[in-house]
């Protein structure tokens, strides 16, 4: 049995615990937060509660930490908990810049234990299928891939998304769900992003992505905290398409060729949003033996991260 104990008390945290607590081979034992750890662990019937971190990461009952803050808190949760000898996985994205997923990959590696960036995205069974009939040729020589991903959320400069990078904006937060599509499809390492990026009050709240491939795949990525899109991706081959509806939870996928629409479903686990998915990829992992997820695996992470990284550098030339 692999106990877990979460780190942040938010959002997100709530959304994953009914998946965790569904694992045959896991449960949650402790919740730590700076906030509301007390609420929280009674609210979800969660045993041990922890106003500090570092009190949780010296629970030895506790085995695995899911770190569930915000993405600035990332690196020092993970670093903590792998100091302590916790499997670990975090929230996306892991790092706010590849130096620092690398650093953490290297801690987990030294220290051997489990890791993991929690791109869920990477472990439904449409994002595998899509994966199989890019690998098999099924829409011919690829050609174009577009992804759009706007939140549509109306500007609240109060609100953490709409503060300056690292903490909001459209850049070092989100371009990790287009980086997912960009990866399964063409890999990123020949991707040169040419950015626009629309600022407002120093915050990078929306961007248009270009880029020409070495193999000459046109990429066009529309990604904004404001933007109301739907939340699409689409493949062109030389002999058809495919739509990915929701593609940040996928449970479908639409392949277009000769003419005729031919409609791949995939269904969500029962009462479960998808991350039952991820979460019985980790367990396995880790009671095997394994230091990542093949899913999601470190030289993924590092990709992810430098992919954003070049995104990033561009968001500080139009400041300067």
């Amino acid at each position: 049995m692999l106990n877990w104990g979460i780190v942040g008390a938010g959002g997100i945290a709530s959304a994953v615990i009914g998946s965790i607590k569904k694992l045959e081979h896991s449960r949650i034992i402790a919740i730590a937060s700076r906030s509301n750890s007390e609420q929280f662990a009674r609210e979800h019937g969660i045993e041990r509660w922890y106003d500090d971190y570092e009190k949780m990461m010296k629970d030895p009952d506790v085995q695995v930490v899911y770190v569930a803050t915000i993405h600035p808190l990332h690196y020092e949760n993970v670093m903590l908990a792998i100091a302590y000898g916790k499997h670990v996985v975090c929230e996306k994205p892991m790092g706010i810049n590849a130096e620092q997923t690398r650093n953490m990959i290297k801690a987990a590696k030294a220290r051997g234990v489990f890791l993991c960036e929690a791109v869920w995205t990477c472990f439904f069974p449409a994002y595998q299928k899509l994966q199989e009939l890019i690998s098999i040729g099924e829409i011919g020589s690829l050609q174009a891939v577009t992804v759009n991903f706007g939140l549509g959320i109306d500007y609240a400069p109060e609100e953490r998304i709409f503060k300056p990078a690292p903490v909001g904006g459209s850049v070092t937060g989100m371009s990790i769900y287009p980086a997912v599509i960009l990866k399964a499809v063409l890999g990123l390492k020949g991707i040169e992003p040419k950015c626009h990026i629309v600022m407002r009050e120093k915050t990078d709240i929306r961007y248009s992505l270009t880029a020409k491939c070495l193999n000459g795949v046109l990429v066009n990525v529309l990604c904004g905290v404001d933007l109301k899109l739907p939340l699409t991706a689409e493949i062109y081959g030389s002999e058809g398409y495919i739509k990915i509806p929701r593609f940040l939870c996928p449970d479908r996928l639409e392949l277009n060729k000769n003419g005729k629409c031919e409609l791949l479903c995939f269904p969500l686990p029962k009462n479960d949003q998808g991350y039952l998915y991820e979460f019985s990829a980790v367990q396995e992992s880790i009671m095997r033996g394994d230091l990542f997820c093949k899913q999601v695996s470190w030289e993924d992470s590092i990709a992810y991260a430098e992919y954003t990284d070049q995104i990033s550098g561009q968001l500080r030339c139009d400041e300067e």
